[in-house]
């Protein structure tokens, strides 16, 4: 859990908003988290229904600032990207396009509340070493990272065989961690999904080391910053396609 202040110091997220020139939200969760399980039984996390809170607090916003209202975009970590998964599931109507970080699937939504008919661009970010939402998964709890993402391949009927697969350029060749990026194309929304796994990795935000503590952090990848990344992925697609 963490607030929306946290959010800003973990991600620097307003950094690429300023060079880019759009417009991020830092919103704070009730009790410092969300509630993406709201309305499923298996799950007793409060009644609030934080995917109407985050349309209304966009909508709010976009009576005082100017924001293109077709190109609104979710992204999120550990907690969050879980919550951003619920938006893909049940505010797909909304949002543009969305990103994960430090999260996979909680198996319940699937055949709960995800429409299997509607399509969303999604791209995922995950540390093969993190050790709060690890790469195996939990069993009834979340789902591996490689379920997780071949559930949204799936979902999104993209060609199960990826397009290609990257390792990235390393910064520092003593350094433990690389970067490797896999895109599944076709995908039935009309451009491609986006994975990147960070060997060795951690539980943070690529890119910014020294915020997370490091029993959690670990090791924390510099080679690319997550914040630029989420962007150049979210930012080819609107709702009207």
């Amino acid at each position: 859990p963490d607030s929306g202040i946290g959010f800003s110091i973990i991600t620097q997220l307003h950094l690429t908003a300023e060079r880019e020139n759009f417009v991020v939200l830092y919103p704070d969760g009730l009790n410092l988290g969300w509630n993406a399980t709201d309305g499923l039984p298996q799950f007793r996390n409060g009644d609030w229904d934080d995917v109407q809170f985050l349309e209304d607090l966009v909508l709010n916003v976009s009576e005082q600032v100017n924001i293109d209202l077709d190109r609104v975009y979710a992204t999120g970590f550990s907690n969050g990207g879980f919550m951003v998964q619920r938006l893909a599931c049940s505010a797909h109507d909304f949002f543009a396009a969305y990103s994960v970080l430090g999260a996979t699937m909680i198996p319940q939504f699937i055949g709960g509340i995800c429409d299997p008919d509607i399509d969303v661009p999604i791209m995922f970010m995950h540390g093969t070493h993190d050790v709060s939402i690890r790469w195996e998964g939990q069993p009834n709890s979340y789902m591996p990272v490689v379920d997780s993402l071949f559930y949204w391949v799936s979902h999104n009927d993209c060609n199960p065989t990826p397009l290609d697969i990257e390792l990235l350029p390393k910064q520092d060749d003593a350094a433990e961690t690389y970067v490797g990026k896999i895109v599944y194309e076709d995908c039935a929304f009309g451009g491609d999904m986006w994975f990147y796994g960070v060997e060795n990795g951690g539980h943070n935000w690529t890119g910014v080391p020294g915020v997370i503590r490091e029993e959690i952090a670990g090791l924390v990848n510099t080679d690319v910053h997550a914040s630029d990344i989420v962007w150049e992925y979210m930012s080819q697609f609107t709702l009207d396609g």
